[in-house]
């Protein structure tokens, strides 16, 4: 039996989000929270805590490696990607 999800259309579910998101900006209490705040696809609020330090050094890491490293020959991103 197949599964079906059906989506909201594309005009509702921007309304939603513009209108949850007025909502969590005009917040003041979220404000003061140090936590990354972010919606789902309901509007329900996913909060996580701000990366450890450690990730923000890894990151400047990784991207001082980029201009080394080596590149594929590949025809597109999936065909690298084996897809």
């Amino acid at each position: 039996m197949p599964i079906t999800i059906e989506l909201p259309d594309l005009a509702s579910q921007t309304r939603l989000n513009l209108a949850r998101w007025t909502a969590i900006l005009a917040d003041r209490e979220l404000a003061k929270l140090p936590y990354r705040i972010e919606t789902d696809q309901h509007g329900h609020l996913l909060m996580s805590p701000p990366p450890a330090p450690l990730h923000g050094q890894r990151q400047v890491e990784v991207a001082l490696l980029l201009p080394s490293a080596p590149t594929f020959p590949c025809e597109s991103r999936d065909s690298c990607l084996g897809g």
